[in-house]
């Protein structure tokens, strides 16, 4: 496990956060991906943060914030997701290949991150979805 990535999960460990990690995948001393399970508002999503060493950046993913269905109205959709990606700086809304909504945000750095910032983008990351759950799914029907 590389070295942010341990710092990382040591302080979820002393902050007694609520999610089990149910996935490490250890790709090396340079990158480590964390999987956890979480629900928002009903709602099972999955929560991928990656961290790469080498390319000195981590990555947080909430996948499958809602499923889009044929019939849904695309358009409305994307109009929302761009309102979003103008309006706040993160966490960056797209539509994934599987047609489900995804959050991201990419923290880039240069020497180290400290755990308790990534802790932090977290739970605001979880935050802001928790919010706009809602309204994103009120656009899919």
């Amino acid at each position: 496990m590389n070295n942010t990535a341990a710092r990382f999960s040591s302080l979820l460990e002393k902050q007694g956060f609520p999610m089990a990690i149910i996935k490490v995948e250890d790709r090396g001393e340079k990158d480590t991906v964390f999987a956890f399970g979480q629900l928002i508002k009903n709602n099972q999503v999955n929560i991928v943060i990656d961290f790469d060493e080498e390319s000195t950046c981590i990555d947080f993913n909430i996948f499958s914030l809602a499923k889009l269905k044929p019939e849904t109205n695309r358009i409305k959709v994307f109009e929302l997701l761009n309102r979003y990606n103008s309006s706040f700086r993160f966490p960056k809304f797209y539509i994934d290949k599987e047609d489900e909504v995804v959050a991201q945000i990419t923290i880039p750095y240069e020497k180290e991150v400290s755990e308790e910032m990534m802790f932090d983008m977290l739970r605001s990351m979880l935050s802001f979805c928790h919010k706009v759950s809602d309204e994103i799914s009120d656009t899919l029907e």
